[in-house]
């Protein structure tokens, strides 16, 4: 569903969501990946040998910090740690550099433990997506299923565990004015990407409506508003 390359070592690694078999694959050097080898790390399963499908968070494992359900959005930060959108767990975790570590999520952001799942009903019905910028600072679309757009100040510098409140919201627009009208504000953001130069560029789906791409130009260094 999604991949993330690790340009942090000297051979870059690759990392693939797989939410089919609720588990995230890794390689640790990209030309073994281009050459067909296979992925020698998993997280989410025992082994690489292994998987399961999980239509419904009904029938997805107990949380914790080494169980997935349907992993489908991956990112790394310049350090080469990877965060993953587990989706049916309603939360993103983050794995400190995960070929050098170990295979236990290090955070978690939109639940209160690595073990607890508040479902949402609401983010089944709006997509959701993950970034991180140059800077090492997450963004991502709400697991909460809002459609907020939330950024926290470069989490890995911060303890282990649950990560608290974000400390910035982009926030959506009324679902009256994404059907109304052309807001400013974000209606269902779908994608989440940076530009080199620090720009976040939105993909939005406004409901009944042509998609649209917003642009904020160095949000952090501006405003949140879309340019």
């Amino acid at each position: 569903a999604d991949i993330a390359i690790a340009r942090s070592a000297v051979h870059n690694r690759v990392y693939i969501a797989s939410p089919d078999l609720t588990r995230v694959l890794g390689w640790s050097d990209l030309g073994r990946f281009r050459a067909g080898a296979p992925a020698d790390l998993v997280l989410g399963q025992p082994s690489v040998y292994n998987g399961s499908y999980s239509s419904s968070y009904l029938y997805c494992p107990a949380p914790s910090a080494t169980t997935l359900c349907a992993p489908d959005h991956v990112a790394v930060d310049p350090a080469g740690n990877l965060y993953v959108f587990d989706t049916f767990n309603f939360r993103v975790l983050e794995f400190d550099r995960p070929f050098a570590t170990d295979r236990v999520a290090d955070r978690v952001f939109g639940q209160a433990s690595f073990t607890a799942r508040q479902v949402s009903e609401r983010l089944l019905n709006n997509p959701a997506d993950l970034a991180v910028d140059a800077q090492g600072n997450l963004w991502v679309v709400d697991p909460a299923g809002t459609r907020r757009i939330l950024e926290y100040d470069a989490p890995v510098s911060r303890g282990k565990g649950p990560v608290p409140a974000p400390d910035r919201i982009i926030a959506a627009a009324t679902e009256a004015a994404c059907w109304n009208g052309t807001p400013a504000r974000p209606c269902r953001p779908f994608n989440l990407e940076f530009s080199l130069q620090g720009d976040l560029y939105v993909l939005d789906l406004p409901a009944g409506k042509q998609p649209r791409q917003l642009v904020y130009q160095l949000p952090l260094k501006t405003d949140l508003k879309a340019d």
